[in-house]
């Protein structure tokens, strides 16, 4: 039942109702966990996302979660580092973050048009499962390296042809695959090029949602 109310709430907003992505992405979340993350399967990778990360980068000074949602991941993500900070475009979701993990900083904010509220770059930029849902991923991926000193991304298998050729142009640090069940995620982290800018630029054009 909870499925079925979940697939008709995304059918009605995503394809019926006269609104803009960003208005989309809210109005999803007046339901929680709209995108079903609250499960085994997700959990298993987050939990894996954080030990690649303390493994192979260490604890981190700031870290930035770009989409952060609800905050499901900010709670692993949270001992990985000193300051997290998260950022969301949707309000209702940003609220529920702050709830779940009250020793985070969380904004509703949508950085991929403007600087999200810290300066200098954070040390770590972490986005999961979400670059691939944006319209032009190597604009994407050029925007988390002006907002940190390192990126680190996770996708699954299937997003794998669309940004696949954008990180060959990076000259990576570390790929990792998880798995479970019947699911591939792959890890991948970076040095920004940026990585002396002190602070991100501001005037690059906003990425639709797709």
């Amino acid at each position: 039942m909870v499925y079925l109310l979940r697939r008709a709430w995304h059918i009605l907003v995503l394809r019926l109702l006269p609104l803009t992505s960003f208005q989309k992405h809210d109005l999803l979340y007046v339901i929680p966990d709209p995108w079903a993350l609250d499960n085994d399967k997700e959990h298993y990778r987050i939990k894996q996302t954080s030990r690649l990360i303390a493994e192979k980068i260490g604890i981190c000074g700031t870290l930035l979660e770009v989409g952060c949602g609800e905050g499901l991941q900010s709670e692993a993500l949270r001992g990985n580092c000193h300051r997290l900070i998260g950022v969301d475009i949707s309000g209702r979701a940003v609220a529920r973050a702050v709830r779940r993990v009250e020793s985070a900083d969380f904004y509703a904010a949508d950085v991929f048009s403007k600087a999200p509220p810290t300066t200098p770059p954070a040390d770590l930029v972490v986005a999961c499962e979400m670059i691939y849902l944006l319209e032009d991923v190597g604009a994407a991926v050029d925007r988390l390296e002006r907002l940190g000193r390192m990126c680190l991304i996770t996708y699954m298998d299937e997003a794998a042809a669309k940004l696949n050729p954008v990180l060959r142009t990076r000259s990576l640090m570390g790929r990792e695959t998880i798995t479970h069940a019947d699911l591939t995620w792959h890890v991948v982290w970076w040095r920004s090029p940026h990585a002396g800018v002190k602070r991100a630029e501001v005037d690059e054009p906003m990425l639709a949602v797709v």
